[in-house]
């Protein structure tokens, strides 16, 4: 969850700084925005990911 939240802010928040993305809200409140929807997708999409692999491999 830890890794979700940085990385995925981190990602949003670089590409807001590159002029890639606007973000509507404060750079504060956006970062922590979506730090918490990465915190809950990133475990989701990796158990997924696991799911989906071993059934087709």
């Amino acid at each position: 969850m830890l890794s979700g939240a940085v990385a995925g802010a981190a990602t949003y928040f670089a590409a807001a700084e590159l002029g890639a993305v606007t973000l509507g809200w404060s750079d504060v409140e956006s970062v922590l925005l979506l730090a918490a929807i990465w915190a809950l997708m990133f475990p989701g999409l990796l158990w997924l990911s696991h799911s989906l692999g071993r059934r087709y491999v």
